[in-house]
């Protein structure tokens, strides 16, 4: 086993009914089905570096047994486990003889500890894309709400797309859209429609 003092060594939890990862280390990301827009963020990250990885580092493709047992296994697994609170949670149990793997672990270790954002580009991403979800689901609350305030547009604003929608969100001097403890995303659509005019719908 490769020396470690940042990752953790896998132990088996209390009522664990899976499969044992004994000899394997934690990776210092994770997530479950209600993950905030972060967690999923990070965790997105250091999962697409680690197969990158796989794919192009030639010491990892190849045989892989497990420390314990021996059986045939790679150097890092996704492992999905069902949880009585969250539904289910995702983590990385990396061998403990994928040095390349455990280099990469500690330094997402090290830079979580200083810092919370992993790739702060790729977070702004899932924020935007997570808005836009939002939206797409109270689009057309959007445009009755454009209608009602002006009803003489009615045939163009009916005509406008989702996308021709969002942008027309996005013309108000609004907050950025928010995410709540419980990970939803959350915009301000009754302040957006007051805030569109007559000349923002001819704009499309």
């Amino acid at each position: 086993m490769k020396p470690t003092t940042t990752l953790q060594t896998w132990t088996r939890p209390d009522s664990y009914m899976g499969r044992d990862w004994h000899g394997w280390l934690v990776a210092p990301v994770s997530r479950h089905r209600d993950s905030d827009i972060l967690t999923v963020s990070n965790w997105d990250v250091c999962t697409d570096c680690l197969d990158s990885m796989l794919e192009h580092d030639p010491a990892l493709p190849g045989e892989w047994s497990d420390p314990v047992t021996g059986a045939e296994c790679g150097p890092f697994h996704i492992v999905h486990e069902r949880h009585c609170l969250v539904g289910w949670v995702e983590w990385i149990a990396i061998h403990p003889d994928a040095a390349a793997l455990i280099q990469y672990a500690e330094k997402v270790a090290k830079s979580l500890d200083a810092y919370p954002v992993l790739d702060e580009e790729a977070f702004s991403q899932a924020e935007y894309d997570a808005a836009y979800d939002a939206f797409t689901g109270e689009a057309e609350d959007f445009r009755t709400r454009l209608t009602d305030a002006m009803p003489e547009h009615e045939h163009d604003i009916e005509s406008l797309t989702v996308d021709q929608l969002w942008s027309l969100y996005w013309l108000a001097d609004l907050p950025e859209p928010y995410t709540s403890d419980n990970g939803g995303t959350y915009l301000f659509i009754e302040d957006a429609a007051s805030s569109v005019t007559p000349e923002h719908i001819a704009t499309f």
